[in-house]
């Protein structure tokens, strides 16, 4: 699951405030400051496991060399933040922490001028 989040920054007085950008025209649309993702992963088991991880991410650039693990919080700060319920009716004794049972990884996808020109049909420069 992703959500959208709007969260506060402290500001040089001291107090904290939520400044978000608006776009559109006329500009009507609130761009997050931040994006939540919650992931499930169950064992296959009736009544069995379930891994929980949740991430709280920039709506930013991220360095490619960043690690996920960076981003995880508890799941109660993604509820707090976002103001949704989870979890509520699955049990704690049957929650267990994603990133301890897998590996918790970005894949990181790059592409170039190249494979994009061929997916526009505009050929590559140099390539006639």
């Amino acid at each position: 699951m992703t959500g959208p989040l709007y969260l506060p920054r402290r500001d040089s007085d001291g107090k904290y405030r939520v400044s978000y950008e608006v776009i559109g025209n006329p500009p009507n649309v609130a761009v997050p400051t931040h994006f939540y993702k919650v992931i499930l992963a169950e064992d296959g088991v009736t009544g069995g496991t379930v891994a929980v991880g949740a991430f709280v991410l920039p709506n930013a650039v991220i360095d490619n060399s960043t690690k996920l693990e960076e981003f995880s919080v508890p799941l109660s700060i993604v509820e707090r933040a976002s103001g949704v319920e989870f979890l509520s009716k699955l049990p704690i004794n049957r929650r267990k922490e994603l990133c301890k049972e897998i590996e918790c990884s970005i894949a990181v996808r790059g592409f170039d001028n190249a494979r994009k020109n061929v997916v526009t049909g505009v050929p590559a420069p140099g390539s006639r």
